[in-house]
């Protein structure tokens, strides 16, 4: 699996945040227990074309597994439109070093549930400030639709744009085995290494 980098100047605590329908790897550090949502995700028409209302499922937070039904246009720009779970705690920020691994079980796994034309997301985010829609970031997303690929990408500053590391994507094929994003599990990780942010 390649590995890619986004070189990004970030202050050394910043709590991890997860979206979607993920499962965290075996020995997870923290339990996840609060819903942040962003922008027009947080008035979004509820339920939506499914009959599910957007919001966290908490219930199987002991065993790692969470299930988030999100709305919102877009994680990209100088403020995001989603959703995230995150640990209140703020217990495992992310230092100089730190490494974080989800495995992104389904997106829209219901087929009901539409997708999300190309900008849906899920995957793995490390985050300043969980209160601000506008906060510095990075993520390692997973994205929806046509283009279904996994990238790098976060946002410097307070406010301003959000870049991808020079356009590099990568795994389409992984992310679409089973014929879908919808059915095809995806592991994502997100690391820092001596201040350098990177994805596998």
């Amino acid at each position: 699996m390649k590995s890619r980098l986004i070189h990004a100047v970030f202050p050394a605590s910043l709590p991890c945040i997860v979206s979607f329908f993920i499962h965290m790897s075996d020995a997870p550090a923290e339990i996840l227990d609060a819903l942040a949502e962003y922008g027009n995700a947080a008035t979004a028409t509820s339920p939506n074309p499914a009959g599910n209302s957007h919001g966290a499922d908490f219930t199987n937070a002991a065993t790692g597994a969470y299930i988030i039904t999100a709305a919102g246009t877009d994680i990209w720009g100088g403020s995001d439109n989603g959703s995230f779970i995150f640990a209140r705690s703020g217990s495992r920020p992310a230092g100089a070093n730190f490494s974080a691994i989800v495995r992104s079980v389904s997106v829209a796994a219901d087929p009901l549930e539409p997708l999300g034309n190309n900008w849906g997301r899920t995957g793995l985010m490390a985050r300043e400030n969980p209160n601000l829609s506008n906060s510095t970031n990075v993520s390692h997303v997973r994205r929806d639709g046509s283009n279904a690929w996994s990238a790098l990408q976060g946002r410097r500053d307070e406010g301003g744009g959000t870049d991808r590391d020079n356009g590099e994507l990568g795994n389409q094929a992984a992310n679409t085995a089973n014929g879908s994003v919808r059915n095809t599990p995806l592991w994502l990780g997100l690391h820092r290494v001596d201040g350098e942010w990177y994805a596998t």
